[in-house]
């Protein structure tokens, strides 16, 4: 097996000077080595793409990548404190908020949760990094659809905010945790049931 479980990188050096992503990879190693999980810190010049293929390379299973959003440089303020988690063999990856990150590594590198339990629990990250480097630059050809495009982004953003507000992944992930640990018979009452205890609070 690796020597190392994850690897923490910054998206690009703008990133990798920034103040938020200093403070949090203080964090994330001071929790990852309280969870006993190896790690290392790429936060060398190269491209993410390079530095991905090189740690898939090393056998590295996770990557823990810090991007614009992360840091609150991009206008899509829900994603702020938020991290891309992304798992070695399937190169696909979640976003997941940097308080739970370290805990979500320490249960995949125990098996006490799969990678396809945590891409049910949290939301796939489609976009590539490039294209968020590039700040997914538009071709003229779709300028055309861009005003839809537009309000279904301001549709989004509105939902998305309105998530933030009420909590409401953070809620849903702790009760799709509980119900996951507890395996009931009936995942949906079980779920209702912790639902229905939390609006009573």
């Amino acid at each position: 097996s690796a020597p190392y479980k994850t690897i923490i990188m910054p998206l690009d050096q703008r990133v990798g000077s920034n103040d938020k992503y200093l403070a949090m990879v203080q964090t994330l190693r001071a929790q990852l080595s309280a969870h006993a999980i190896n790690y290392k810190v790429d936060d060398s010049g190269a491209s993410i793409g390079k530095r991905y293929a090189r740690n898939d390379e090393l056998g590295i299973p996770l990557a823990i990548t810090v991007d614009f959003d992360s840091v609150g440089t991009n206008a899509d303020s829900a994603l702020a404190n938020t991290v891309t988690l992304r798992e070695r063999d399937t190169c696909t990856q979640v976003r997941i908020s940097v308080d739970e990150v370290v805990d979500i590594v320490a249960k995949l590198t125990t098996r006490k949760l799969t990678w396809a339990d945590v891409q049910n629990l949290y939301v796939e990250q489609k976009n590539t990094a490039s294209e968020q480097i590039g700040g997914g630059k538009a071709t003229e050809g779709a300028a055309a659809g861009g005003e839809a495009a537009e309000s279904k982004g301001e549709e989004k953003k509105e939902a998305e905010a309105y998530l933030a507000k009420h909590k409401l992944t953070e809620v849903l992930n702790e009760m799709v945790n509980k119900t996951l640990a507890d395996r009931p018979e009936d995942p949906v009452k079980h779920l209702a049931a912790l639902l229905a205890a939390k609006a009573g609070n």
